[in-house]
């Protein structure tokens, strides 16, 4: 696709099709609502990786892709709106008629409909970003795509983010999501120093991540739950590591304890303010991990590092676990961690080229580096080869159920082999 003159699309008139170059700002809202008008800026994330994955198929597939962008696009906008390609799979869209709420929805729909179409040719991980807000009806310029780029860089610092994914993709999509989420579905699982077998932090997550194929967020272990459920469900086990914390400093004990909270929650207004509310509720001076879980690659970095500011407090460390190749980190995120997930990454020379970026990207960034899925002993034995000095996983050992836990542990705790049964609930206690 050439991305250099962006193309204008116009459904269901093609008496005003014409080139993006004759494309202005006045005709783009010539006859626009007064004041404002809704906008999108949609793009498919962590292109690279797809079309590496898929080689020569790509090229076929991103137009269909496109197709199916602008076919969707079109039921949802009327005849004075405008569909734009700022680069591959990559749009700003208008639409004159609704309001931002039921432009979002329009975005979601293509979004997911994108979604299924890509994991149906055996893609995964694959996720659309979508950023609805609105903009001016009117404004200065004669250069159209200079104009979109304006529109572009408005949606990014004001728009409302939201990350869709395909369901689809999840091999937990056909679990049904449990009712509750109570302290029978937290367990504790700890962060280890891979070379001196030693853990002095521990993360509460779903009592499913101590199996072997278990889920290792909430978000994926209440599967087809709602947005809201999800979030409340995160905001259960983040107020239940809190209490941890004060039972570990009453206990006299020095630990760190950490919750996971996924990139989607963060990303949407609405449930950030939620999430961030909870938050400040945490007890005070008691050392605690926030892990912002699977950021997925295409995010702009500076988006990142303001979420990671809003985030911050005195006492909490915030870590940022990326999904898949850490791109090239070019500004300074703040944040004390930075990692990469290794779950269903496919072969090694994956996982390699996953430790490699992240290795190369600590450095950079000043932080720790830390890896999360290690669910085999293979998995283990790459990462060891690599300059990680921490990781979370089953393959590592360790966990018990918080309803189980009746004394506090002894802090640091001492891996005692690979084998994950050998560290069970009388050695913790």
């Amino acid at each position: 696709m050439d991305t250099s003159c962006a193309t204008l699309r116009v459904p269901s008139a093609p008496e005003r099709e014409e080139s993006s170059s004759e494309i202005c700002w006045s005709d783009i809202c010539e006859s626009a609502t007064k004041g404002r008008i809704a906008a999108a800026k949609l793009h498919v994330l962590q292109l690279e990786p797809i079309k590496e994955k898929l080689g020569e198929r790509w090229e076929r597939l991103s137009e269909l892709v496109h197709k199916l962008f602008e076919r969707t696009l079109a039921r949802a906008q009327g005849p004075r709106d405008h569909f734009v390609a700022t680069g591959e799979l990559s749009y700003i869209v208008t639409f004159h008629d609704l309001s931002p709420e039921e432009a979002g929805l329009a975005c979601a729909s293509v979004a997911d409909a994108v979604c299924k179409l890509l994991f149906g040719d055996g893609v995964r991980d694959i996720a659309v970003r979508s950023l609805v807000g609105t903009v001016p009806a009117q404004g200065p310029g004669k250069d159209g795509d200079a104009k979109w780029r304006e529109v572009a860089a408005a949606l990014e610092q004001h728009g409302t983010e939201t990350i869709i994914r395909s369901e689809s993709s999840a091999p937990y999509a056909t679990q049904v999501a449990p009712p509750d989420f109570g302290p029978a579905d937290m367990a504790l699982m700890p962060l280890w120093d891979i070379t001196s077998s030693k853990s002095s932090a521990v993360f509460l997550v779903p009592r499913t991540a101590l199996t072997p194929r278990g889920a290792s967020s909430v978000r994926r272990y209440m599967g087809t739950a709602g947005q809201r459920e999800i979030v409340g469900a995160e905001i259960s086990l983040l107020e239940a590591a809190g209490e941890l914390a004060s039972r570990i400093r009453e206990a006299r004990q020095v630990c760190a304890v950490g919750v996971g909270v996924s990139y989607e929650t963060l990303s949407n207004f609405h449930t950030r303010l939620c999430y961030i509310a909870a938050l400040k509720r945490l007890p005070e001076g008691a050392p605690f991990l926030l892990k912002i879980e699977k950021v997925p690659g295409g995010i702009p970095l500076i988006r990142l590092g303001e979420l990671v500011a809003m985030l911050s407090a005195p006492s909490l460390r915030i870590l940022v676990e990326f999904e898949g190749l850490v791109p090239q980190l070019d500004i300074r995120l703040g944040a004390h961690g930075v990692g990469a997930s290794l779950s269903d990454k496919g072969p090694p020379e994956n996982v390699g080229a996953i430790l490699q970026s992240l290795s190369r990207r600590g450095t950079t960034q000043k932080s720790f580096v830390f890896v999360t899925g290690l669910s085999s002993a293979v998995l283990v034995e790459t990462v060891a080869r690599h300059p990680i000095r921490f990781g979370l996983g089953n393959a590592l050992g360790g966990g018990v159920l918080l309803s189980e836990l009746r004394d506090m542990p002894t802090f640091p705790l001492v891996r005692c082999g690979g084998d994950r049964r050998q560290l069970h609930y009388r050695e913790l206690a």
